[in-house]
């Protein structure tokens, strides 16, 4: 019966063994299939490290763009406005070289007639102690260049006065 007993005893420690064993196997292969999603968890961590750096320099390149635009639209302006200043000036300087070629008695003319509202050719023939048909000669000039525009009066005839064409002309002259 001891041998039935040290059998049993046996087989229990055995099975017990077998038991303890199985149980560390399982534990293992816990271990194991842990350790592997670990692995899954750093591999996706690390993708998600590389998606955020390239987020950033996305990012990096959208501001740098951004700055690039703001400084290409402000010297689009700059441009702008400069080109707008030399057309003016282009402008401003075909009207008086359109004119360069006036007499000067045109140009005593246009003077006085920045004094006056509106004066006949006998009034401006009187200031400028000039005959009234050379002052109607001027005035004709005057007229088809546009520098001078007139309105008729009975009692008086034609009355000359200043127009915006002949002021803009006098302003750049620094005459007005």
């Amino acid at each position: 019966m001891t041998d039935l007993i040290t059998v049993i005893s046996t087989a229990i420690t055995t099975i017990k063994t077998t038991l303890e064993i199985n149980k560390v196997v399982k534990d293992t292969d816990l271990q194991i299939e842990k350790g592997k999603s670990n692995i899954q968890v750093l591999e996706l961590q690390e993708k998600l490290i590389e998606a955020k750096d390239l987020l950033l320099k996305a990012r990096e390149e959208i501001i740098q763009n951004r700055n690039a635009i703001q400084e290409k639209n402000s010297e689009i302006s700059r441009l702008n406005s400069l080109i707008e200043n030399k057309s003016k000036k282009l402008l401003e300087g075909n009207i008086i070289s359109q004119h360069d070629d006036l007499p000067n008695e045109c140009l005593e003319i246009l003077k006085l007639l920045t004094k006056a509202e509106e004066l006949d050719s006998f009034s401006i023939a009187h200031y400028l102690q000039m005959p009234e048909q050379k002052v109607k000669y001027f005035s004709n000039k005057l007229e088809n260049r546009g520098l001078i525009s007139y309105g008729v009066q009975t009692e008086v005839g034609a009355m000359y006065h200043l127009n915006e064409k002949s002021r803009e002309f006098l302003f750049d002259k620094g005459l007005l």
